[in-house]
Formats: C-alpha cells, structure tokens, sequence
C-alpha cells in the first residue's frame, strides 16, 4: 500500500511479473519489445533520484500479482536514497493481509506510519480548512 506516490509500479521492464498483463499493453500502446522508448519514458527507476515522499513498503511473500522481488526492490532503493522508509513483510500472506494477526499488525503500522509523517500536516490541512470557511471573505 502507497498512501501517496507518483508512480504505479517500481519498474516496467520486469513485465511478467503480474497477472494482469493487459493494463501495461493498453497503457503502453503496445509489447514492451514494440514499444521499447514509451515502456522507459514511463519507468520509474530512471526517475528514482528525485524520490522524496516517506513511503511504507508492505508485501507479502505469497503475492501472486507482484512479486516480493518488486517490493524489496523498491525499499532497498530507498534506503540507499536516505528516503524515510520502511518495509513491512508478511512471509505467509499474499495481495491481501487476511490472517487476524497480521491484520492486528498492519493496521498498526500504518496508524503509526500516518501518525508519524501525516499528522501535523493534516492538522495544518485541516486548520486551513477551518479558517477559509470563517472567513469574512468566504461566505
């Protein structure tokens, strides 16, 4: 789960690696060895540098959509970009957290993930939002 991100995948070049094969031909107009310059202008990996955003990695070792490889790939990325990151890793879950323990843990560690970089900045947001709506100006 990306609460914010710019882009959908990590990588386009390892295109085999989901089910759903159908969205990357439409989206990139084609196979990736027809349309070799569209599937690279749209690959994240090349744009990894200006990578800023906090982002939390979640993946599980059974995900049959995406491979783990892509996960760690991700974090590890970020790490050695000093992006404030972490990776959560649930080795016998799959897509979805289903087991009540694991579910108990994901939700904590998002809590706090949105506590930790969200929080002041909702309460700005939100503040904002108050002040507009009294405004003289805004009625």
């Amino acid at each position: 789960m990306r609460l914010r991100s710019r882009v959908s995948k990590f990588r386009s070049e390892p295109y085999g690696t989901t089910e759903e094969l159908w969205f990357p031909e439409w989206e990139f107009k084609g196979l990736p060895w027809k349309q070799r310059e569209l599937y690279r202008k749209f690959s994240p990996d090349l744009f990894a540098d200006k990578f800023k955003t906090p982002a939390l990695v979640i993946h599980g070792q059974n995900d049959y959509r995406l491979d783990v490889s892509e996960g760690f790939q991700l974090f590890t990325t970020l790490q050695r970009l000093k992006v404030p990151s972490k990776m959560l890793y649930f080795p016998d879950e799959g897509h979805w957290v289903l087991k009540p323990q694991n579910s108990r843990l994901w939700y904590k560690t998002v809590n706090d993930w949105v506590d930790q970089w969200c929080k002041d900045t909702c309460h700005l947001e939100r503040s904002r939002e108050i002040s507009a709506s009294s405004s003289p100006c805004s009625s």
